[in-house]
């Protein structure tokens, strides 16, 4: 197994532990699907380093010096630039991807919520009484 892979694998599950962790500290109950995003984006973390290291080393370079047709899909080490462009996108996503997910746990934890709610309602009421007050005048 590919050891930037392995590395990825097992920063992947450390991150989603990381994840659950602070949903339990803000008392907020981790999603699946926000789980999911975490992993996917760790693990796609280390495939841009794979793919821009990739492209950086003499590994592109093995695979154009095999290519010698002339058609428009064959490599060529200029397309070492769109690997790389390719490579950094991908960490870009990724990173904002965990970054936006962890956000979500530090908005307004369920009290917080709650006692936001209530508020919100007090002052539904009082402007419902004040408008009220005014129909009856």
């Amino acid at each position: 197994m590919n050891r930037l892979l392995l590395a990825g694998l097992v920063f992947a599950i450390l991150t989603v532990m990381v994840y659950v962790g602070v949903a339990v500290r803000n008392r907020r109950r981790p999603e699946l699907a926000d789980g999911i995003l975490v992993f996917i984006g760790a693990v796609s973390v280390f495939g841009a380093i794979r793919l821009i290291g990739f492209a950086l080393t003499g590994q592109f370079a093995k695979i154009v010096s095999q290519s010698s047709d002339n058609s428009w899909w064959i490599l060529s080490s200029e397309d070492a630039v769109f690997i790389v462009i390719g490579g950094l996108a991908l960490a870009w996503v990724s990173v904002q991807t965990i970054w936006d997910t962890f956000a979500k746990l530090s908005k307004a934890t369920p009290l917080q919520a709650a006692n936001d709610s209530v508020a919100h309602d007090e002052e539904r009421k009082q402007s419902s009484a004040a408008s009220a007050t005014k129909r009856r005048e």
